[in-house]
């Protein structure tokens, strides 16, 4: 049996970057325990897009769930995005960098742009609505004020592995178990490791690994194809993220003849909610290219990749990150809300404070699960 001050169940940005801000903290007692890295189901690791904005429009977290909690939600975003162009930096990864749009040709979200738009600046979060005419065309956009990139992803999650040289259990981790003087993780080879500190990063695992967090996180089936296209269209460049239609659809644009694009997921049954997998489905990603092809006025090729994902998302589509109401010494971190990359680092950054000092300034307590604790109970 093996003794670590910390173990961390998952190898993707949310576990690498919590090792990351642990090393800087002087814990260097952690090991990492997963069988690989799933790229295959969290939609902005898997297509390589980061932004500091969410997909959604801030306008809904707003009325979801308060001004505050938007703009810590933001705050979150930054915070996020910074620490992942450091990490770009300090190990020269490959990458675009561009700028958040939002783009409609609906008068309805038109109006809804401007009211989103007004908040965001009001609460010093630079943004602002323009018309672009062409032709008989009218196309309306939001500019959130705020960067996005596209990113060689695998490199990254591999230099940053390479740099922390930790001790990783390439297994499935079966269950955790709880005692007064330590944490059990139990693998799927009958190894147990013990841990003052269990951090759970597993994505899809953790409804397993944390039984509590079953009816909290909901699954969803999703989709991107990635397309070629002839350049020169001034929205389509290189580390630009577009949304459109309520983000309906959402385009990272990778370089100056590719990019990758998903949504339509209204055409799936019950918009791909709860679904147990996921499939590609030949009519969404048509779906998709056309609605590109009408917004800007370009032709794209027939798709180059297609990847088909199940994401989890929180139940009141907010993160879910912090220790367990039941017990402190387990952390979680999950439900990004399609903003995987970025919130994913500063989960890292949230979860190590947790760890180091009991408390968090990077994570405030709207993301904590103990808001979720009545739906376990």
């Amino acid at each position: 049996m093996e003794a670590f001050d910390v173990i961390i169940i998952g190898r993707g940005i949310t576990g690498l970057s919590t090792g990351f801000h642990l090393k800087r903290y002087g814990i260097g007692s952690f090991c990492f325990v997963a069988p690989s890295r799933d790229f295959t189901n969290c939609a902005s690791i898997n297509s390589g897009y980061a932004a500091i904005s969410t997909l959604d429009n801030i306008s809904r977290t707003v009325h979801g769930h308060g001004e505050d909690a938007a703009r810590n939600l933001l705050r979150l975003g930054r915070i996020g995005f910074s620490d992942l162009m450091d990490l770009i930096t300090q190990f020269k990864v490959n990458h675009h960098a561009g700028r958040v749009y939002r783009l409609t040709q609906s008068d309805m979200e038109a109006q809804e742009m401007a009211v989103a738009s007004s908040w965001l600046a009001s609460n010093g979060f630079p943004s602002s609505v323009s018309l672009d005419g062409r032709g008989t065309r009218k196309l309306t956009y939001q500019s959130d004020g705020a960067a996005s990139a596209s990113i060689n992803i695998g490199s990254l999650l591999r230099h940053m592995e390479e740099d922390l040289s930790r001790k990783i259990f390439p297994e499935e981790v079966i269950r955790i178990e709880t005692a007064p003087r330590h944490i059990s993780v139990v693998t799927s080879s009958g190894t147990t490791l013990t841990a003052e500190v269990v951090v759970v990063a597993s994505h899809l695992g953790i409804k397993k690994i944390i039984p509590n967090m079953e009816s909290c996180l909901v699954n969803h089936a999703d989709q991107w194809a990635e397309f070629e296209f002839d350049g020169g269209h001034p929205f389509l460049t290189p580390g630009n993220l577009l949304l459109a239609d309520f983000s309906q659809y959402w385009i990272s644009v990778t370089s100056d003849r590719k990019l990758r694009a998903g949504g339509a997921r209204y055409l799936r049954k019950w918009a791909g909610v709860e679904a147990s997998r996921a499939h590609l489905d030949e009519k969404i990603t048509s779906t998709v290219k056309q609605r590109i092809e009408s917004l800007f006025d370009v032709k794209l090729s027939k798709p180059t990749q297609q990847q088909a994902l199940l994401e989890l998302r929180a139940c009141d589509e907010i993160p879910i990150i912090g220790p367990m109401y039941n017990d402190s010494r387990v952390l979680m971190a999950s439900g990004y809300m399609g903003s995987g990359l970025t919130l994913g680092c500063a989960a890292g950054r949230g979860l190590s404070e947790f760890i180091a000092n009991g408390r968090s300034k990077t994570v405030q307590a709207i993301f904590h699960p103990k808001r979720l604790r009545s739906l376990t109970e």
